[in-house]
């Protein structure tokens, strides 16, 4: 899996279409590039960051959007893609507890989506299935 370095210099992982995307917008004459800026186009700052991030989470909490939201959505369409509870876990950072909860509780009871891609699992089983 294609991997990038953070801002400690740590490597994380990354998806090979998120990889492919920033390389492509990488300039010629550098071997980096900086994803995160702030309005001045300069890295962003500690202090700077908080202040903006709560500035957008006040106006996400007006609509009734919270971070939970974004991880929840993430736990959801991992489901939905046929992904086991460990494998989402290790990935969202959560427990396998926490991801059976949030599916539970939030997500499955109203998830169209994750019920017909559990029938259509079904369906696929059952086909090369001799009865």
């Amino acid at each position: 899996m294609p991997t990038l370095q953070a801002k400690n210099s740590a490597r994380v992982k990354a998806n090979s279409r998120l990889k492919g995307l920033i390389d492509a917008l990488l300039p010629a004459n550098k071997d980096k590039m900086r994803i995160c800026l702030n309005s001045r186009g300069r890295p962003w700052t500690k202090d700077g960051f908080k202040t903006s991030w709560g500035k957008e989470v006040k106006t996400a909490l007006k609509i009734g959007v919270t971070y939970h939201d974004l991880r929840g959505t993430f736990i959801c369409e991992r489901a939905r893609e046929g992904s086991s509870i460990e494998d989402i876990a290790r990935i969202s950072g959560h427990s396998m507890a926490e991801v059976k909860s949030v599916l539970e509780k939030h997500y499955l009871a109203t998830d169209q989506g994750l019920s017909d891609a559990v029938i259509a699992r079904m369906e696929k089983n059952l086909s090369g299935t001799k009865l």
